[in-house]
């Protein structure tokens, strides 16, 4: 399947997997949505028979990484919910980061969680050095 889909973990791809892990073996019935994985369900169809044939524990392997799966998304949202909230007294700080380009809220809740809400935390100059983005020379340097 990976080699039909760019995201592996993605809805379709999901919902393939957890059809497969539950015995489906129908084309038609495995058709989700409009992707490459759709057009190609039979060529899944087939060779996950063949595995399947070659090794019977694969669904139930299938059942297990796809309950991690669903669990390692439920951890994230909670901590997500978590830094959200711990954040909350910054938004505005995190809202204006935001804004810079190449930047999101996720990458602005990063940064103020590293860093802090103000630079205040560094001395001059110190800041950038620390992110890697310049060099900081003493003055016996220059």
């Amino acid at each position: 399947m990976s080699s039909l889909v760019s995201d592996l973990l993605g809805l379709s791809a999901r919902r393939m997997l957890k059809a497969l892990a539950d015995g489906e073996t129908n084309p038609a019935a495995l058709r989700f949505g409009r992707s490459a994985l759709a057009r190609h369900t039979g060529t899944v169809v087939r060779r996950a028979r063949r595995v399947r044939r070659a090794q019977p524990c694969l669904p139930r392997l299938l059942k297990m990484a796809l309950e991690e799966l669903r669990l390692i998304d439920e951890q994230i949202g909670e901590l997500d919910k978590e830094m959200a909230s711990l954040l909350s007294q910054h938004q505005d700080a995190v809202e204006r980061l935001a804004e810079v380009p190449g930047l999101g809220v996720d990458s602005a809740q990063q940064i103020i969680a590293e860093v802090g809400p103000t630079s205040a935390t560094f001395p001059e100059k110190c800041l950038s050095s620390w992110v890697g983005a310049c060099r900081v020379t003493t003055r016996a340097q220059a």
